[in-house]
């Protein structure tokens, strides 16, 4: 007869015990959360409002924001949760879900090399630039 542990949470170490400390990173956690969602919101505006910026660097851009927004949102408000209620326990299912993070940190390195490689491209041989350029409004955008 086997006998078999259910684990059903993780206990976060390291978080810090008074309520002054927690305090302060919960405002430290919010602030960093609301800026970079309220700049992430400002790129996305800017480049899908301006009819000037439909460029393949800019869609890159955009869609980068998008997973940006994505990969601060999964971990940052369970940080901030966690430091004002002073709970160090996660879920399996919220431990589970920082597997997106793995996810979204991919997708945003895969942009980041291609928005540097465009920007190579148009620096280096700017007349394959206009090829590859049209490419791109082709077959991704439209």
């Amino acid at each position: 007869m086997a006998i078999y542990t259910m684990v059903m949470e993780f206990i976060l170490l390291g978080t810090p015990d008074g309520w002054n400390m927690n305090l302060l990173y919960f405002m430290l956690f919010i602030v960093t959360y609301l800026g970079t969602l309220f700049g992430n919101l400002l790129i996305g505006t800017v480049t899908t409002a301006d009819q000037k910026q439909h460029m393949p660097t800019y869609f890159f851009l955009r869609n980068l924001f998008i997973f940006d927004m994505c990969f601060i949102s999964i971990t940052v408000p369970n940080a901030c949760v966690n430091s004002i209620n002073s709970n160090r326990a996660i879920s399996v299912g919220g431990c589970e879900t920082q597997i997106l993070v793995l996810f979204c940190s991919c997708v945003e390195l895969l942009f980041l090399s291609i928005m540097a490689w465009d920007c190579c491209v148009a620096i280096c041989y700017p007349l394959q630039y206009s090829i590859i350029t049209l490419f791109v409004f082709v077959f991704c955008i439209k």
